[in-house]
């Protein structure tokens, strides 16, 4: 929990964004010079923290926000691939911080497109909007995770773009140069501080940009790694098809027949995915998909085809408020860049209640427009399920009453015959019509 001074802090810090969307923010603090791991993995980002980046008797505090839209302008061939971070820190460092951004790019499937990740990073200092995110020289980008780590001193906004292409042979050898100023460093929970000691002052960011970016710069690449890499450049880089998606089913029921089923997407991303959940949190979630758009494919559409389905679906309903039922890829890139809302397809359930209707409901819904095929499934039960027949307490019950009905009519029979009553046979059919009726009428009550 945040006390009244961590809350003003982080208000006075930020107080330069304007018109954008929080997902959520997050207050760490450093203490001394000792190095830490400020883990805020649930919406995609971490922290590294070096030793000496503060005297041993100081502490300072460090403000995170994850953004979720805003007026965002990216620079242009770009296509944004991870969140947007607000990084505020209380006090001048001796030393940067190593920050770890969440990215969408399936790097271990396609390992030459790490060359095209990059991150950008605005000033918010300076007032007017909207935000122009640029390009910077430094960052790595591990193959064997879903992370990018740079460097930072200074309160920005950071994020992390993917270039659709690439001019030639001198961006992919800044590209070999920035890996080597970063060193190709990933912070884990164990083993980080090793990890820091035997690093140092390699992470000076000032000697790095200063001295070795200038030296490197010099240095001639071997000449067959050369065309190849030149190839590579002139072939390719990040498209729509490089970025990994998530899709989720949620049910709500709206009524005593109907059900809701919401299908809705965004990029894979955590500070993304957290948003969902709680606009969703009276749902429940019953699928998850993780997928890539197809080629020259520009939205995803749910195909609702009665004739190509699996299991029998009689007395079920199933239809789309929106036809067709689409998702464009640039709607659905829109939430996490300038749109807080994620795009969503409503589908509605209606099980009829009558004893034809199937009591299980197995649905497949095919998801066109992606890399590979793959079927959701939309399940459901029927809450209210009728019956023609007679339960074994309904017959019982019939039985007794008719058992009455004739001992009713035996008693008064016999009073008649023997004490001469005026009731007769006429009396008796009378009263045994009555019974019989008013049986009946409870008989229907229960029954409804």
């Amino acid at each position: 929990m945040y006390n009244n001074g961590h809350v003003l802090y982080i208000a006075d810090k930020l107080a330069g964004l304007s018109d954008v969307h929080i997902a959520s923010k997050q207050l760490f603090l450093i203490h001394g010079d000792r190095p830490q791991l400020l883990n805020w993995e649930r919406y995609g980002l971490r922290i590294g923290v070096f030793e000496g980046t503060l005297p041993s008797t100081e502490t300072a505090e460090v403000a995170v926000v994850a953004l979720v839209g805003g007026q965002f302008v990216f620079p242009e061939n770009t296509i944004l691939v991870s969140a947007v971070y607000a990084v505020s820190v209380s006090r001048p460092l001796l030393k940067p911080m190593r920050l770890e951004i969440q990215h969408c790019v399936n790097i271990t499937a396609e390992p030459g497109i790490s060359s095209y990740l990059k991150f950008a990073i605005a000033p918010i200092s300076k007032p007017g909007l909207p935000y122009h995110f640029s390009l910077v020289d430094r960052g790595e980008f591990n193959e064997m995770n879903w992370y990018g780590s740079i460097n930072r001193r200074e309160f920005c906004l950071v994020s992390i773009v993917g270039i659709k292409s690439n001019g030639g042979e001198e961006g992919e050898e800044e590209q070999k140069q920035k890996g080597e100023e970063n060193g190709g460093v990933h912070f884990e929970e164990k083993g980080w501080q090793q990890q820091q000691e035997r690093m140092g002052s390699n992470y000076d960011e000032e000697r790095v940009n200063n001295e070795e970016h200038k030296e490197k710069k010099m240095e001639p690449l071997e000449p067959q790694k050369d065309v190849k890499e030149l190839q590579k450049t002139l072939t390719t880089g990040v498209s729509a098809q490089s970025v990994t998606y998530i899709g989720m089913l949620y049910y709500e029921a709206n009524d005593e027949d109907n059900d809701e089923v919401t299908f809705t997407t965004a990029k894979k991303l955590n500070a993304l995915i957290e948003p969902i959940k709680k606009y969703y949190a009276k749902a429940k979630m019953r699928q998850n998909i993780n997928y890539r758009f197809g080629d020259s494919s520009d939205c995803i559409e749910l195909i609702l085809d009665d004739t190509q389905q699996t299991y029998p679906f009689t007395g079920w309903t199933i239809q789309s408020r929106v036809k067709p039922c689409r998702l464009y890829k640039e709607d659905i890139d829109q939430f996490g860049a300038r749109d807080p809302f994620p795009p969503n397809l409503v589908i509605l359930v209606h099980g009829s209640p009558s004893s034809t209707t199937v009591p299980m409901l197995y649905y497949d819904v095919p998801l066109k427009g992606v890399h590979r095929p793959v079927t959701l499934c939309i399940d459901g039960s029927l809450r209210n399920i009728p019956s023609d027949n007679w339960s074994t307490s309904k017959i019982v019950f019939v039985v007794v009453i008719i058992l009455l009905g004739l001992m009713l009519s035996a008693s008064l029979g016999y009073l008649a015959f023997h004490f001469k009553s005026v009731i007769g046979i006429y009396g008796l059919v009378l009263l045994g019509g009555i019974f019989l009726i008013l049986s009946g009428y409870f008989v229907f009550i229960w029954d409804s």
